[in-house]
């Protein structure tokens, strides 16, 4: 009975980080949709291979791009999301534990 108790419980947890996680996804579905129609509004407007080619250099993404705060707030909620997720589920080897100095 117990097991089944601890069970549940873990399943519970299991169940509200999955509901955070989710809710983290939305500003970059958000975000996902936003980039979809510019490409989509860019592309139907241009006719002629140099205009693609100049609205495709503006709408590349760019390593620096990965520094806006948007960006950088989702990013680092995923991966927050997955650490802790990582840290309940799937313990580091003891190799990789670095003694206290």
């Amino acid at each position: 009975m117990e097991n089944l108790q601890h069970r549940q419980t873990v399943l519970q947890g299991l169940q509200s980080q999955m509901q955070d996680f989710e809710a983290g996804l939305v500003p970059l579905q958000d975000w996902i949709t936003r980039t979809e129609v510019t490409v989509q509004e860019s592309s139907a407007r241009l006719h002629d291979l140099p205009a693609k080619r100049l609205e495709l250099s503006k709408l590349q993404v760019h390593p620096h791009a990965a520094d806006t705060p948007s960006t950088a707030r989702i990013s680092g909620s995923a991966k927050q999301t997955v650490k802790k997720t990582s840290l309940k589920l799937v313990p580091e080897p003891i190799s990789s534990y670095r003694p206290v100095s």
